[in-house]
């Protein structure tokens, strides 16, 4: 059983406020570089302002994002 099995063409991007609102989007691209599997995924009407924003890609979470680092493209690295 593959212990990435919440990462694949269905997964989603999960965004929550500071004040609660939860936003979600879903994969915009994959890729292959160097080995690597790099996911994008993209995410629409984000309340800026409402930070620091807790970040999920499917049930994985992504340290607490501010307005700067949220919008320059939070990262999860997973994996060996």
């Amino acid at each position: 059983m593959s212990p990435y099995k919440d990462l694949g063409i269905d997964s989603k991007a999960t965004i929550i406020t500071s004040s609660g609102l939860t936003v979600e989007g879903g994969l915009e691209s994959s890729r292959l570089r160097n080995d690597v599997c790099v996911m994008s995924y993209s995410v629409e009407k984000i309340p800026w302002g409402d930070g620091p924003y807790a970040v999920f890609i499917g049930h994985r979470s992504v340290p607490e994002q501010t307005d700067t680092t949220l919008q320059s493209g939070a990262q999860l690295y997973i994996g060996k």
